[in-house]
């Protein structure tokens, strides 16, 4: 099972390695003395053929991913990926291992695979020669493989993300937290939450930065539900900002309403009496999105403002609060026209009223 935390050295195995399993069984015996150098071009054939040759001993396919492992280099990859499919599990468990030792992006897709090998031996090597290949610069192609994987296989490369740390794995843990599939995204959250605090929290601040605003709205409400409290500067620009999507402004609305006991309440409603325009749409929203007491009435008064857009942005704040008696009130703002510009931004709030 792969630790949720991040390492900086490799987790224990539970059980033994491969080649101390392989010469246990008397599997594995000794390369040839050429093995620890480079394969000339007839030998890499070989060794190709009697990787790819299932009629044959089971051995001389093992011995064969076992000196690719020592010496082989990127010719050897496509025979190696098709050894991954080999029946016997000795020859696929060692495919990983070469896999991982030559590191190549063409094997992201098989690796990743071979994480839902039944046998553990498999698996262990799988996960292994996806640790190497992120840490090998080849982690771009670990995460475009992970999105093409099936959510068994996404969850397990979170995981190994989270093994990884800050310095490596933060982009597969990004990707797994903003996964459309909900297994996927408890397994980020649980790697996560193996993070010590410190480190969470940096990477979730970082991810409010993402260029992915899926990965933006996840971050937010995971800064919600862990309580990251040097999050609600951020998440209250992201709440008011007119480029955001409506996914991460929800998320960013969540969140607050999660932190609302780290906000300064005196502070807010101070600023959406007497603050400048800005700051008053900010102190309302806010408000507006932790259900504060009193906001309504102001909310309302805010409908008769002289500026237009402060109008919209109290109408929609007045539907996200949810108090149906302001539908009329919006509703006779609509019919006038000198609020044609926010008309739109009066027909959501109406909408979020009628719900």
């Amino acid at each position: 099972m792969l630790p949720s935390g991040p390492m900086h050295a490799r987790a224990p195995r539970q059980r033994p390695h491969l080649s101390t399993w392989l010469l246990l069984t008397g599997l594995a015996f000794s390369a040839p003395a050429h093995a620890a150098q480079p394969l000339s071009a007839e030998e890499q054939d070989q060794l190709d053929s009697a990787l790819r040759d299932r009629s044959g001993p089971m051995k001389v396919r093992l011995q064969a991913a076992l000196i690719l492992s020592r010496s082989g280099g990127p010719e050897a990859v496509p025979a190696l990926v098709d050894a991954l499919d080999d029946p016997d599990f000795p020859v696929r468990a060692a495919a990983c291992m070469a896999l991982g030792n030559v590191g190549d992006a063409r094997a992201a897709d098989a690796l990743l695979h071979r994480l839902n090998d039944p046998q553990d031996f498999v698996r262990d090597e799988a996960t292994e020669g996806v640790q190497h290949l992120v840490q090998r610069g080849y982690g771009r192609a670990v995460e475009d493989a992970a999105r093409r994987a099936d959510p068994e296989a996404r969850a397990k490369a979170v995981a190994i993300g989270a093994t990884l740390g800050e310095s490596q794995g933060t982009k597969l843990l990004a990707q797994g937290i903003a996964d459309p599939d909900l297994s996927v995204r408890n397994a980020a959250a649980q790697a996560l939450a193996g993070w010590p605090p410190p480190e969470s929290q940096r990477f979730l601040m970082a991810q409010l930065a993402s260029p992915d605003p899926k990965v933006r709205a996840a971050a937010a409400r995971l800064c919600g539900e862990k309580h990251v409290s040097q999050a609600v500067p951020v998440l209250m620009q992201m709440l008011v900002s007119t480029s955001e999507s409506s996914e991460v402004v929800d998320a960013s609305r969540n969140a607050l309403l999660d932190l609302s006991d780290q906000l300064d309440l005196p502070h807010l409603q101070e600023k959406a009496h007497h603050g400048g325009r800005v700051e008053r749409e900010q102190a309302l929203a806010v408000l507006a999105s932790i259900r504060n007491e009193g906001i309504y009435d102001l909310l309302v008064a805010t409908l008769d403002d002289p500026d237009v857009e402060l109008r919209g942005a109290a109408a929609l704040d007045l539907g996200v609060f949810g108090d149906p008696r302001a539908a009329q009130k919006i509703s006779v703002l609509a019919g006038r026209p000198e609020n044609e510009s926010i008309q739109r931004t009066l027909e959501a709030s109406l909408k979020l009223l009628q719900r």
